[in-house]
């Protein structure tokens, strides 16, 4: 517990208090003859007492109000003005508990392991308006908003609960594109055209009318890979308008469809190209137009 030093002239004032109850030292000296009737042994060694309690503080018969020094007579006993804490600078002046009188002004002393700042005792290990020194008046040592005083006088960055530290800034890393991460630490910038997906993975991002298939935006109203959907999915080749030797698949609206590659055609309304005009016997060169013997190159 922290105690102020408040006995410096304790002794002498007490002794000055003692001699202050007698009505004055003149008074004193003609009881002593006249009245008290000292005998003896005794009176000598009150009237020994007396004088060296006089040459102790300074007393003097002729003047009961002065005071030894560079004291002050305050009320009953003398101070010095410039030490006492209950007269510090002039009589009446008492200081704080927690205040020294030093050089005539009370001082604010404060325990082990803070320090005075602008009239408080303060830690300026974990104080953000005094962290490292004092910051109030000179403005040097307070923490920015949003940061705190680490417990070894630094300000740093506080962040709250979801959020990390990256770079001097709180981010969110399951949708910062900057950092993006699934694992609490900062990470890399998401590639150009590519999104933090809110679960910390980098994904690609489409405009508008585009979507995403296998990492690729589409148009799947006209991609014939990706015919109304995603070509692979749910299934394998779902939305795929698939072309071979004599079909070309095609894409409209969402929709498959298909035309025959050059050279071949549909001449039974099956919907399958399987007639080659540039060989067909059958249908050379045209759906009907039959050859004798050979079809060459229609």
């Amino acid at each position: 517990m922290f105690r102020s030093p408040r006995r410096k002239y304790y002794t002498q004032n007490k002794i000055l208090g003692i001699f202050n109850m007698l009505k004055s030292c003149k008074h004193f000296a003609v009881d002593a003859n006249q009245k008290m009737k000292w005998s003896g042994l005794m009176r000598q060694f009150k009237l020994i007492a007396f004088f060296l309690l006089t040459a102790l503080v300074g007393f003097s018969c002729s003047d009961s109000s002065s005071c030894p020094g560079t004291q002050t007579k305050c009320e009953d006993y003398c101070a010095d003005l410039m030490t006492d804490e209950k007269h510090c600078g002039e009589c009446g002046n008492e200081c704080g508990s927690e205040e020294i009188c030093i050089e005539g002004s009370c001082v604010l002393l404060c325990p082990d392991g803070l320090t005075e700042c602008s009239g408080s005792c303060v830690d300026t290990n974990t104080d953000p308006n005094n962290c490292g020194g004092c910051g109030v008046e000179t403005n040097t040592h307070v923490c920015p908003q949003g940061t705190v005083c680490n417990g070894a006088g630094v300000c740093e960055l506080t962040c709250q609960e979801g959020l990390t530290e990256c770079n001097g800034e709180c981010v969110n890393l399951l949708t910062d594109s900057r950092f993006c991460s699934d694992n609490a630490e900062c990470g890399a910038p998401c590639p150009q055209g590519t999104v933090c997906n809110g679960a910390g993975v980098c994904e690609l991002t489409c405009q508008e009318g585009l979507t995403n298939c296998g990492g690729i935006c589409t148009d799947t109203s006209f991609d014939p890979n990706n015919c109304g959907g995603c070509g692979n999915e749910p299934n394998p080749g779902d939305h795929i308008c698939a072309s071979d030797a004599t079909t070309v698949g095609y894409c409209t609206g969402g929709q498959c469809e298909f035309l025959c590659a050059e050279g071949y055609t549909d001449c039974d309304g099956d919907s399958l190209c399987e007639s080659d005009l540039q060989n067909d016997l059958n249908n050379c060169g045209a759906c009907g137009n039959q050859c004798a013997v050979d079809c060459e190159n229609g």
